[in-house]
């Protein structure tokens, strides 16, 4: 039988993924997630069925149990009249899981478009009612200025109405129904495919209309009580202080809380602690400091011992900033403009204009902050959400990313370790002297900077020499240098960039899209697997006292990988090596929220740095094939491509596409040729030419259980054994070495023994 069996909380099917499979539940059950909506089918149901029509996944799928699911081939729709050709006993088993399926998913739909027009509802009535009755008792209002934001749910999220008529009666037919009207398999089939493109359109609905709801909930009931629920209690205890009949807002309360407990939207025992606060209130002997402080009342500004105010975030951020007076009043107007941009990766000229406006700005206030923060140990939560996130409002990415973002803060660990560091930890090390600022898109250091400024007039040679162990003035040449120029390129979004965190940048929760340094080791675990060299070279050893006065020797040299405070789809190599030295760790900088598959990210960046790391080995002499490297003989091989007599005519058709997408850059022909190495051919995939095989072979070999895995395949059968015959001698002549530097009375070091074993990986 073709099942499989997948243990509780595995991933079965990936959204957006082509589809290989259908699977039928035999057991167990089955977690549906979409961005916004959770579903959960049980045996007898169909996953992967919302994507039959497209043939892509909708969702992703997971074990919610211990679950064994019946397979059916599935990647093109004429695959649906085979499955019912040769299994046709499932032909009203299918019509009978996509009837079911469809009524749940408009159920769910339907509840929650009820609900997104019922918490409009509820909403602009209750800011009504709140702003009357602050009149009618002559009570100055709060701001409460997150209303200003709410509007009806748009057109695009809702479904058309016939539709989901028609298919409200359609999944009410039985059993006996579905055999006498569907008497073939085409009409079978149409209707499984037809229901298929409903049911995706209903989960994009139900996913938007979620995403709606949960934007806009928190009006009524916040986490942190800057809600309209809180002014009216705050309204009360006023109304109550000075002696008032007080029905009308007890009134206005209750319909609050009978939507907050009939919707289900909302944390029941949150909800349930709200109320019994407010009921066990003693309304009755109150007194003139009974009344909430200033400081408690929803849309306070700043934030105060262990309370956030999220709603003043960018007055917070640049009243730590201490910026001018000036400067904050032009960065607020420009926030504002952003806020009201339908479009804010709009190519208009203006647009484009405010964004350049901001990015300044925003570079200007960071630096502001991080000198603050080195300089006097002085944060709060929502300068750290900057520093680390690139938050700045919380209009501008909503407030419940906003909240999840601060929840975030706490999870930063995560982000952290020998080799993994925040951008603001980063910084942090290179003010302690634990590095040297990066490298310039010049080419230079720090120490290049400094003499050229002496050079250029711009600073005596007295300051230099004082400024060298400026650790400020360090941070500040990291800041300028690397941090505003890597941004564009990271995010992926080179034309229509702007540092400030949107809600746009977040595809999804925060806490899903944190690259963390577990997901980087796996990542770099993953190439060294296959590419088990590409993290090695060549270092000087000696022991001169035990007769070895020159070896060069193996080291693996991990790169330090930094994390910037954007969303984006790329990462990027700064450096192969951190100074002059080889024996020096290089630079990956990555995105701190990803919305691209980490790994790729990080086997495309191994790539430049096998490139890079061989160009700074061979110096002018990197592309001169009498002195035979990787870029050298890449180089040779791709600028005559055309002669090379080993390439069929569609190789050579290849290699020209691929200098057509690389923009005729070599070394990016050669990044995109690794990556089939490391996802592809390893695994039996065999994706390159023959002579790009050789090349990558030769000079990111395989580790050994995959040479031996492929050593009988005619295509590396000839490569291997060159490869073995090659490293044999290598060893012997260590092994010889070794032996003369024991009887000299030398000791095999850490370091000489990583050498050796360097050759049996």
């Amino acid at each position: 039988m073709n099942t499989i069996n997948y243990k509780k909380d595995s991933l079965i099917y990936k959204a957006g993924e082509s589809m290989q499979e259908l699977g039928l539940i035999v057991k167990g059950s089955v977690r549906q997630e979409t961005k916004e909506t959770t579903l959960l089918w049980e045996a007898g149901h169909l996953i992967g069925l919302a994507g039959c029509d497209t043939c892509v996944y909708a969702a992703d799928y997971y074990a919610h149990s211990d679950v064994t699911i019946y397979r059916f081939p599935y990647s093109t729709t004429d695959d649906m009249m085979e499955i019912l050709t040769k299994q046709e006993e499932y032909g009203s088993v299918f019509i009978l899981a996509t009837l079911k399926q469809t009524r749940v998913l408009l159920e769910e739909y339907v509840r929650l478009y009820e609900v997104a027009k019922k918490l409009y509802m509820v909403a602009t009535e209750s800011g009504r009612v709140y702003k009357f009755l602050c009149s009618k008792y002559g009570i100055p209002e709060q701001i409460f200025a997150r209303m200003d934001f709410l509007a009806p749910l748009e057109e695009r999220q809702v479904v058309e109405q016939w539709k989901t008529e028609y298919y409200s009666q359609f999944v009410k037919f039985q059993l006996n129904d579905l055999k006498e009207l569907f008497t073939t398999r085409q009409l079978c089939i149409g209707t499984i495919l037809q229901t298929s493109e409903f049911m995706r359109k209903l989960l994009k609905a139900t996913d938007e209309i979620n995403e709606y709801v949960q934007m806009h909930k928190t009006l009524l009931f916040a986490p942190n009580k800057n809600d309209l629920y809180q002014l009216m209690f705050d309204l009360e205890v006023k109304v109550a202080l000075v002696g008032k009949g007080r029905q009308d807002v007890v009134d206005a309360i209750g319909k609050i809380v009978k939507f907050a407990n009939e919707s289900r939207i909302y944390n029941g025992d949150e909800v349930a602690k709200r109320k019994l606060e407010y009921e066990t209130y003693d309304f009755v002997n109150i007194q003139e400091d009974g009344a909430l402080s200033e400081g408690n009342v929803p849309g306070a500004d700043l934030e105060d011992g262990n309370e956030i105010h999220l709603g003043s975030s960018l007055e917070q951020i640049l009243r730590f900033a201490e910026d001018t007076p000036e400067h904050m009043i032009e960065l607020r107007e420009k926030i504002a403009e952003l806020r009201e941009l339908n479009d804010p990766y709009s190519t208009d000229e203006s647009v484009r204009r405010l964004r350049k406006n901001i990015s300044t700005a925003f570079y200007r206030v960071y630096k502001n902050c991080v000198k603050r923060v080195l300089l006097r140990g002085e944060t709060t939560r929502v300068v750290d959400m900057f520093l680390n996130f690139g938050y700045m409002d919380v209009t501008i990415l909503g407030e419940e990313k906003a909240l999840q973002l601060e929840k975030l803060l706490d999870k930063l660990y995560l982000c952290k370790s020998e080799k993994v560091y925040t951008f603001f930890t980063w910084l942090e090390s290179i003010y302690h002297g634990e590095h040297e600022p990066s490298i310039s898109e010049l080419d230079m250091d720090y120490g290049a900077y400094l003499k050229e400024a002496v050079k250029n007039g711009n600073m005596t040679a007295e300051e230099a020499e004082k400024n060298k162990d400026n650790r400020w003035m360090r941070v500040e040449y990291e800041l300028d240098n690397m941090f505003q120029s890597l941004g564009k390129t990271l995010s992926g979004k080179i034309t229509t960039f702007c540092p400030v965190l949107k809600e746009d940048d977040l595809i999804s929760s925060p806490e899903r899209m944190l690259v963390t340094a577990e997901q980087i080791s796996n990542a770099l675990n993953q190439v060294r697997a296959v590419d088990y060299s590409v993290f090695y070279r060549e270092v000087m050893y000696s022991d001169e006292s035990h007769g070895l006065a020159r070896e060069y020797i193996n080291k693996e040299i991990l790169p330090d990988v930094i994390l910037f405070p954007i969303a984006g789809s790329r990462g990027m190599l700064w450096q192969v090596t951190e100074g002059v030295r080889n024996n020096t760790a290089g630079r990956i900088m990555l995105p701190i929220f990803a919305t691209a598959d980490v790994e790729d990210m990080i086997i495309e960046n191994c790539g430049r740095f096998r490139w890079e790391m061989c160009r700074k080995v061979q110096g002018s002499r990197w592309n001169d094939i009498t002195t035979p490297s990787l870029t050298a003989e890449y180089n040779d091989y791709i600028q005559y491509y055309k002669k090379n007599a080993d390439l069929s005519t569609e190789a050579k058709e290849k290699v020209a596409n691929a200098l057509l997408r690389a923009r005729n850059n070599f070394r990016e022909v050669f990044v995109k040729d690794y990556e089939s190495w490391i996802k592809f051919e390893a695994k039996g995939s065999f994706r390159l030419n023959k002579v790009a095989r050789a090349l990558l072979f030769t000079y990111c070999p395989f580790s050994a259980n995959l040479r031996e895995n492929v050593k009988d395949t005619p295509m590396f059968a000839d490569l291997v054994r060159k490869y073995n015959i090659a490293t044999v001698k290598k060893v012997k002549r260590l092994e010889a070495l070794y032996q003369r530097l024991e009887k000299s009375g030398g000791e095999i070091t850490a370091e000489l023994k990583e050498n050796l074993e360097f050759y049996e990986k």
